[in-house]
Formats: C-alpha cells, sequence, structure tokens
C-alpha cells in the first residue's frame, strides 16, 4: 500500500465518526509513523533471535558432548569464544548460561 492511500484511510475514518485531527493526515507523517513502527518490530524481532541463538547454542554443546546439566556442571573446566556479545554477553550470553551450570567457570 502506497504511503499516499494514508489520506484517503484518514478521510474514510472521518467519515465513520473518528476524530482523528489534520496534522498527520498526509503521506509524509504515515511514512514517518511506519518507519517507527518497523523499529520497534526490528528490535524486538533482533532481540527474540539473540535469546534463540544463545539458547540453541547451549543445547547444541550439551547434544554434541552428550551431557546434561548436571555432567556439564562437573566436568566443565573453561570456554573460550570470539568476543561476540551472544557468546559473552553478561545477562544471557552462552558463557553466562555456562556459568549458571558451573560458576567456577
Amino acid at each position: 500500500m502506497p504511503f499516499t492511500d494514508c489520506v484517503w484511510l484518514c478521510q474514510l475514518d472521518s467519515v465513520k465518526g473518528l476524530d482523528i485531527g489534520t496534522a498527520y493526515q498526509n503521506d509524509h507523517a504515515a511514512q514517518v509513523f511506519i518507519h517507527f513502527i518497523a523499529e520497534v518490530e526490528r528490535r524486538s524481532m533482533v532481540q527474540r533471535v539473540k535469546k534463540f541463538i544463545k539458547a540453541a547454542t547451549l543445547y547444541a554443546l550439551k547434544d554434541r558432548l552428550e551431557m546434561d546439566d548436571e555432567e556439564v556442571s562437573q566436568k566443565l573446566v573453561g570456554f573460550g569464544a570470539d568476543g561476540a556479545s551472544v557468546m559473552q554477553g553478561r545477562k544471557g550470553g552462552v558463557a553466562t548460561l555456562m556459568k549458571g551450570l558451573n560458576p567456577k567457570v
């Protein structure tokens, strides 16, 4: 849908009795609104993808080593990574998740 349709949609809302004002009834305002809505959604998606990557990485490690959480916590002695925040992030990186399994790592 082109941004110019925003004007037509605003007119339709006015005919339906909605008081939407006149300040934002133009295609430029529609572009700004869409931009900020998209930015909020993009940030939300990035957070979900990061959370998935962290969980998948830890799961893959445990699956590859054929160990459960208890075995990992007993046998894990160190952790090395490339410095990416998804690996070493303080709040939820793989290293933090491993520290949850073994605080001595």
